[in-house]
């Protein structure tokens, strides 16, 4: 199979929104966010509608990349990274562009029709607060101690079909040439799965948090790994 690494643009809401949930769709603490009448194609469906408003909102902290297969022209990954505060003027290829005053209204309204007033339709908040409130506890007591960091993942993901061919590697290697040429310190939030990813990159591994589903039926822990990595010259 062939790739290549790309910008990410309003008109990939369709694409990037299958293959974030296709992908997302296999963990079985996800689902369990999700209301039992919201299935994988809907959950689809309202993502698509919404990532042009997500994607042009705090545009200028944000910066996206996809993978895309050169021989069916699909995207096969996704991958979302947060910038500092004082470096906004970095890597601007990886942002989205800034859409006229016609596009941005029509965004807008495709996210109104498939939120409840901006929330996520079918999303369990609750629980979302009840296991994210401690992952972000967490991240901001590490960089606290380690200072200013580029989170260098915030979101990363590939197709389930194309997994095991260096999608999520090419990505994350584009970002951390910016990373390293902007001499920033990185921080990622990573599944065991995903662990090594990071570790190959030059990332050290500095805490895990286990968290406990067995009141949702689930009896393994959910464990989340965080990694850092310092510039390289």
């Amino acid at each position: 199979m062939s790739y290549v690494v790309q910008s990410v643009t309003a008109n990939d809401a369709p694409g990037l929104a299958r293959v974030m949930f296709s992908a997302f769709w296999h963990d079985i603490y996800w689902q369990k966010l999700w209301a039992s009448n919201m299935d994988l194609e809907a959950i689809i469906k309202d993502c698509a509608e919404r990532l042009p408003w997500n994607l042009i909102s705090g545009r200028s902290l944000k910066r996206h990349l996809k993978v895309v297969d050169t021989t069916s022209g699909e995207i096969v990954g996704y991958s979302r990274y947060i910038i500092p505060d004082d470096r906004t003027g970095m890597w601007i290829e990886a942002q989205t562009a800034e859409p006229n005053p016609e596009e941005k209204l029509s965004y807008e309204k495709k996210f109104q029709n498939v939120t409840d007033n901006g929330r996520t339709r079918g999303l369990d908040y609750a629980m979302t607060a009840e296991f994210g409130g401690p992952l972000e506890e967490v991240e901001e007591s590490i960089l606290k101690e380690s200072g200013p960091c580029f989170e260098a993942v915030d979101y990363m993901t590939t197709h389930p079909a194309h997994k095991g061919h260096g999608v999520a590697s090419m990505m994350l290697r584009e970002a951390l040439k910016q990373v390293d040429a902007a001499g920033l310190k990185t921080i990622v939030m990573a599944s065991p799965a995903g662990r090594g990813l990071y570790e190959r990159q030059g990332f050290i591994f500095v805490r895990t948090l286990a968290q406990d589903y067995s009141k949702y039926g689930i009896t393994e822990p959910y464990i989340h790994h965080w990694l850092l990595r310092e510039p390289h010259k």
